[in-house]
């Protein structure tokens, strides 16, 4: 009987202090529950492509509902899954709700569009492989790249430049941006000859588009054509050194050799003229130096006899004009007075010392 006593002044002391501890401003306790719904898909997706996304936290016991913008959506899956289109650019918001739990995910629809980085390029017929790049743009402040479909352009080529002749066309067409990647290559081979000829043109125009529906072509009507145009890759003929060289330069034989230097190889024999002006013991006043097809080189050959002279003499040797037909694109460079650039060589021939 005593203990209970004791038990029951032990209580009262203790509910004194809990409510004394209570008192001055009333404590709010939250007992919402934690919410273990969670949408799972892109916050940032092209206007008018369904777009998929799924609940984390599914279970079967429960019945789910999803809404955009307030407006039921389809569900597959008793609602694990909602197939969403977007129909128009702007932001809506995604609500799912299981009758106790709701979730929500912001989402921006974003217009996409297709269409050339730049509208321009120059290059000579040499280059060879050309890479032009065709790129999805997304709207303005998304951070998304690539669409989850593949993405279909269907071009034309036009252009001075003919198919066969000028170059060959390797990419498919219509072109395929593969989804989940930004790019895709439209290529071209560039097809050289020696042929003379004015800058050609090949202009790339994108027609339409195909895939995500909310796809379109880009707006500036300048990046919907890519212009290449393809200029001559003319050879230039020139000696590889064109200086004043000493006798050192001359061999035991007395020969002096001059090499003549092709920018680049040609399909044909190029011929080159040059005259021989000064001191001369052999009276050579002209020849003609060949350059093999597909060699860049040849030598020119001057006999000299340092020997006969009484003082130092200068021999010089000048190329001329290339005998090729006036269609073949192998000549001087010019320089900035019209003028051939390279085409000398002079040799001063030293008396030998005593």
């Amino acid at each position: 009987m005593l203990n209970n006593k004791f038990l029951n002044i032990a209580l009262a002391l203790l509910c004194t202090t809990l409510l004394l501890s209570c008192e001055g401003e009333e404590e709010v306790f939250d007992w919402t529950p934690v919410n273990s719904l969670h949408i799972i898909g892109d916050s940032e997706v092209p206007f008018g492509s369904a777009q998929q996304f799924r609940v984390d936290g599914f279970t079967t016991e429960k019945n789910y509902t999803w809404t955009l913008n307030g407006n039921p959506a389809d569900t597959i899956r008793k609602g694990e899954f909602a197939n969403i289109i977007f129909p128009q650019p702007g932001d809506y918001s995604l609500v799912i709700n299981d009758g106790d739990l709701q979730d929500t995910l912001k989402v921006k629809a974003l217009p996409v569009t297709a269409g050339f980085g730049r509208n321009a390029v120059a290059v000579t017929e040499s280059s060879d492989t050309l890479d032009i790049p065709v790129n999805l743009t997304f709207g303005e402040g998304a951070t998304a790249t690539s669409l989850n479909v593949d993405a279909s352009l269907a071009y034309t080529l036009g252009g001075t430049a003919v198919a066969g002749e000028d170059y060959e066309l390797v990419s498919a067409n219509p072109l395929v941006i593969p989804k989940e990647a930004e790019t895709a290559n439209m290529r071209i081979v560039l097809l050289n000859d020696s042929l003379r000829e004015e800058a050609k043109t090949i202009t790339a125009t994108l027609n339409s588009v195909a895939g995500a529906t909310g796809l379109s072509l880009v707006d500036s009507v300048p990046l919907r054509t890519y212009t290449i145009t393809i200029n001559d890759d003319l050879k230039y003929v020139a000696f590889t050194a064109p200086k004043t060289d000493t006798l050192a330069s001359v061999d035991s034989s007395g020969v002096r050799t001059f090499e003549v230097s092709l920018s680049a190889p040609v399909t044909t024999d190029v011929t080159v003229p040059y005259t021989v002006s000064g001191t001369n013991v052999l009276d050579l006043t002209q020849g003609e130096v060949t350059l093999l097809a597909g060699q860049t080189t040849a030598l020119i050959a001057i006999e000299v006899q340092p020997e006969a002279f009484a003082a130092s003499q200068t021999i010089s040797v000048t190329l001329g004009a290339p005998l090729v037909s006036e269609d073949q694109e192998v000549m001087y460079e010019m320089d900035d007075k019209n003028m051939p650039v390279g085409n000398t060589q002079t040799l001063v021939i030293a008396v030998p010392a005593p």
